[in-house]
């Protein structure tokens, strides 16, 4: 009996090589013949609500599409920005705000790492702890594969930001080994500033596996294939495919809305008042740019509402949004909506959402980015305009495809004319809107000029094209770098194309950057 079960397993271990080794090769063949090639990310995160911990592992499947043999691997870290009071992510003026009820940190703890199943050495960078180094047994030559395979505790910090919980919300993103973009500059390891969104990353697959207590009501980036009950916990099984990153929101007070557009499941995550008039905004700004640039490619987009003081923030597939501008000064629709909400955020001085109109304007912005960074993908830390400055002239034309030029124009002096001039004249502020989000002093600074002034190029680079060349512009634009990373030399030498005409002085002139 024991030779048959022995020859039995033998078997079964030899069919598990031949699988990974065709697995292996399908990845080589795909990269020889040219074919995209994404890697994968395999995670599988328990979460518990006592210690406020997600315990995890995850495999990486990387192929080596880049040129030259690579010999070490560089992730970012990006939990451990939160990690020393001194370090973190959040503006002084902003502090107390983000942290209602004091400092509590959070961070990345890296228990396990091999290559290949070989335990490999590895390095944290000492001063932010937010770039980890992995040596390779071996140097990985083009077209070659590696399975990094890395066992982590995250923390969670008490903290209403991108990453952490309030009363209300958990937050969980930028949360796990996340690859560093190897591009014609090397490695980008840059650290996780406070002003702007400091993330460059590559499209990759993700199969995620998030196990929770039973109470919670998740949010999350892909497409749910299996909900498994586990005693008191539920594991949620997520699949994710061409995407930049993954995140996920929980709280035991959502109640969900959907709606459906086109082939997208539209969904609202709220636990206040006001989610049917955030899922009717998002439905009429996800028809809007459908029509504008080209089809959103993806089964689901869910807008959520969280304890986040910043306003709003985009993740594939996921939107989020302030709890606070859920709330309306002109109408009764500011009472509490759900029993276990804790109404933390207006206790924390937050002004009403007068007419809704913050709230709109919010969640358009943040859809736009599903198109220009989500989907079309750049270097927001070097060249933070080319996603953020379209992403706001978007939210413009939103209001101008929907309610007519009367409203656009006043949306505009709103919220792009007055921004420049409450700040120029009190600035030294430089006649570019380009510049990179470590060169920013304040989130005034940045929104006035990557924002605004940022937007008003946009707007007069529509008015010498017309139009017509300034949305086929776009339209172009979405479909030539879709599931890439564009630079704005891209754009700008896209824009001459479909201008048939030169138009480097023009850009040189406003952003300060030639591409011949």
């Amino acid at each position: 009996m024991y030779k048959k079960i022995f020859k039995k397993a033998i078997m079964i271990a030899g069919l598990m090589v031949m699988i990974i080794l065709l697995l292996h090769a399908a990845r080589l063949y795909d990269a020889i013949a040219g074919k995209d090639v994404y890697n994968t990310y395999r995670i599988d995160a328990v979460f518990d609500d006592v210690s406020m911990q997600l315990v995890c592992t995850q495999t990486f499947e990387y192929t080596n599409t880049e040129k030259e043999a690579l010999a070490e691997l560089y992730f970012h870290l990006y939990p451990n920005a939160f990690k020393r009071q001194d370090q973190v992510p959040i503006a002084a003026e902003e502090f107390t705000i983000a942290y209602p009820k004091g400092f509590s940190a959070g961070y990345i703890d890296i228990k396990e790492i091999k290559v290949n199943g070989e335990a490999v050495s590895y390095t944290i960078q000492k001063s932010m702890e937010t770039i980890l180094n992995i040596e390779l047994p071996h140097k990985l030559k083009p077209h070659r594969s590696a399975d990094i395979f890395i066992r982590y505790v995250v923390r969670l910090p008490r903290c209403q930001n991108r990453f952490g919980y309030g009363d209300n919300s958990v937050n969980v993103t930028h949360w796990y080994p996340i690859l560093s973009v190897y591009d014609e500059n090397g490695w980008n390891l840059d650290p996780y500033y406070p002003i702007g969104d400091p993330f460059y990353s590559d499209i990759s697959d993700y199969r995620v596996s998030i196990t929770l207590p039973e109470q919670y009501v998740i949010a999350h980036t892909g497409k749910l294939e299996d909900r498994i009950i586990e005693g008191d916990h539920i594991r949620y099984a997520i699949r994710a495919d061409k995407v930049r990153d993954f995140a996920w929101f929980i709280s035991p007070c959502y109640e969900v809305i959907e709606n459906r557009v086109g082939d997208t499941n539209l969904k609202s995550y709220h636990y206040s008042a006001n989610g049917i008039k955030a899922l009717e905004i998002a439905t009429k700004a996800l028809i809007t740019f459908n029509k504008l640039y080209g089809q959103y490619p993806y089964e689901n987009l869910s807008i959520v509402e969280s304890d986040f003081y910043v306003g709003g923030m985009e993740y594939p597939q996921i939107v989020q949004i302030d709890s606070s501008t859920y709330q309306f000064s002109n109408t009764d629709a500011n009472r509490v909506f759900n029993s276990c909400m804790h109404n933390s955020n207006t206790e924390s001085g937050f002004s009403y959402n007068e007419d809704a109109l913050w709230l709109e304007y919010l969640i358009v912005h943040e859809i736009a980015h599903q198109w220009w960074y989500g989907i079309v993908g750049n270097n927001q830390v070097k060249e933070p305009w080319l996603d953020e400055a379209l992403t706001e002239y978007s939210t413009i034309l939103y209001f101008e495809k929907n309610d007519g030029k009367e409203k656009r124009n006043a949306i505009w002096d709103i919220f792009i004319r007055s921004n420049i001039e409450r700040y120029k004249p009190k600035h030294n502020m430089p006649d570019t809107a380009n510049r990179p989000i470590n060169d920013f002093e304040s989130w005034r600074e940045y929104s006035a000029t990557v924002y605004s002034q940022g937007a008003l190029v946009h707007h007069e680079l529509r008015q010498m094209m017309g139009d017509a060349g300034y949305f086929a512009l776009l339209r172009k634009y979405y479909e030539r770098y879709q599931y890439k990373n564009a630079k704005i030399k891209d754009f700008m030498a896209l824009a001459s194309e479909v201008a048939k005409k030169d138009l480097e002085n023009f850009f040189a002139k406003r952003l300060r950057v030639w591409y011949k």
